[in-house]
């Protein structure tokens, strides 16, 4: 610790570098939310559109 204390450029650098992974970290945090949200809202629709989840595969040309 006392050598980062003598080097404030150190210091400065160290920074940054943390601060740019901790906004991918958010930004990656937040792209996840989104696509969880995202199959979150396809899953309830077709369990709502009447619980039957072979429709749309059959409707895609998939033999299951």
């Amino acid at each position: 610790m006392t050598r980062l204390k003598k080097q404030p450029n150190g210091i400065k650098l160290i920074n940054s570098k943390t601060q740019s992974k901790s906004m991918e970290s958010k930004s990656k945090n937040i792209i996840i939310g989104l696509i969880s949200i995202l199959l979150a809202i396809i899953s309830s629709y077709f369990l709502w559109k009447g619980r039957n989840i072979e429709t749309p595969i059959n409707n895609l040309g998939v033999k299951p």
